[in-house]
Formats: structure tokens, sequence, C-alpha cells
């Protein structure tokens, strides 16, 4: 059978693995904050970022499972782990210590200056929904030195955070810097549809590409609060053969 160069189909959602794992490079200290981080750290390793170091929840360090984890302390993530600490010592001595050059976290609200909310829905004595799922969320925005948030586009989740759980750029301009927060904030915001990142100076949410087969209004119309944009917005970069067979070997 002649070889073909077509990149296989893949879906919004293998973009926005592939594309979170194109952040990570070699010899980085990550901190896997969210399941959809779990693929994206995976794959960099395999890929082109071999000596990543991911960090766990749970407390694992440095490992290299043959299969994708389905949470934070499944047995899985504790093939060939450098080490394997308790949750606590992971948040203080290597988070709090400053050794984690990104952090990946998700939640269920995120606001145009990258503040998420993974604590409940509507007023917090009154809640009309509350989430189990905030887990290091806020220590991770705290404290990594940058961060990246990885998020289905919905018009449900990008919205006005009811609460944050975790600091973005709370209200734009320097006024992270005035909170004392120690760690950078969010740098990227990795979606099924496009990707964002954030003004230099009024730190506001800025659409920096769109999926291949959406289209600018398709990605404002999931969004409740509208984003920085330039007219012409270019395509994110399509996932090559490599890149789809790396992340389809995660599921075998």
């Amino acid at each position: 059978m002649a070889k073909t160069n077509e990149t296989p189909k893949y879906t919004g959602w293998d973009l926005m693995i592939i594309s979170a794992a194109r952040l990570i490079e070699d010899n980085m200290v990550i901190y896997a904050g969210c399941l959809d981080s779990f693929a994206a750290a995976m794959m960099a390793k395999k890929m082109h970022a071999p000596r990543a170091k991911i960090l766990y929840d749970g407390g694992i360090i440095d490992s290299d499972p043959k299969e994708l984890a389905l949470g934070m302390n499944d047995p899985r993530l504790l093939y060939k782990s450098s080490g394997n600490m308790d949750t606590r010592t992971v948040l203080t001595q290597i988070l709090q210590g400053g050794y984690v050059e990104a952090g990946f976290i998700s939640g269920n609200q995120i606001d145009r200056y990258g503040n998420v909310n993974a604590t409940m829905f509507g007023k917090y004595k009154k809640p009309k929904a509350r989430f189990e799922n905030a887990g290091s969320v806020n220590d991770i925005a705290s404290l990594a030195q940058t961060t990246v948030i990885m998020a289905e586009l919905n018009e449900k989740t990008f919205t006005k955070c009811d609460f944050i759980t975790a600091p973005g750029h709370l209200t734009g301009g320097n006024s992270r810097e005035k909170a004392d927060i120690v760690g950078g904030g969010p740098v990227f915001i990795v979606t099924d549809m496009a990707i964002f990142d954030f003004h230099v100076k009024n730190k506001k949410a800025r659409l920096v590409s769109i999926h291949p087969g959406y289209t600018k209004k398709e990605v404002f119309a999931r969004m409740q609060w509208k984003p920085l944009s330039k007219r012409k917005v270019p395509f994110t970069v399509a996932p090559d053969k490599k890149e789809i067979e790396a992340l389809n070997s995660l599921f075998l």
C-alpha cells in the first residue's frame, strides 16, 4: 500500500490537547492540575519533551505512565515515577518553593482576566450548586510561575465568575501584583475551538488563533464576554501525523 502524508482526522478536543502539549518544553517542571493536562503532558513527553518533570495532586512526581490516567490518584501514574510524596509536600516544598514553571488548570467559569471558579454557582452562602473538583487549583494559580487554562469553549464556562477560586489577573492591569500574589498568572487559555493569551498591559484575554474549521463569529457565539481581537486572526497550526499518532497512542 502506498504511503500517504495526509493528516488523520482530528477533533477540536484533539487540537486542544496538542496545542497545550506544544507549550511544554523539555526539562520544564509542570503541574498537571486538570485531567485534560494529563494527556497534554504525556504527549509532550512522547514527542518533544522527554525530560519534562510532571507533578500530580496525589504527590506523584516525574512518572512515565503507559496509559492515560482517569484521576489524580490513579495508580497508573506511579509507573516509573521518581517519587511519591503526599499532596501537602508537593504543594508546599515544590509549588510554594517556586519550582513549578507552568501549572495547568481548569474550572466551571472563566472570565476575561483568567480568573477561575471551581467552587459553586450563585451566591456563596446560598449556592445553586457546589462542586467537588477545586482540588489544588488555587494553589497552582497563586504559586506557579505561569498557568495555562484548559477548557471546552461554551457560554456557561466563559462568563463572569460567581466566585473566584483561582486568581487570574483579577481586575486587570497590575491588580494581581498589588494583591501580592506570588505567581505570574495565566498566559494562555487553550480550548477546543481557539487559543487566547492576555494583553501585556490591561491583562484582558485576547484571541490569538482559531482552530481550523471554525470562524471568529462561532468562537464569540460561545462566550458571554468578548475577548480582544485583531480583525484577522490566524488559524491554529493543524496537527501533523506524528502528533495525532502520539495522542492516539495514549488510548491504546
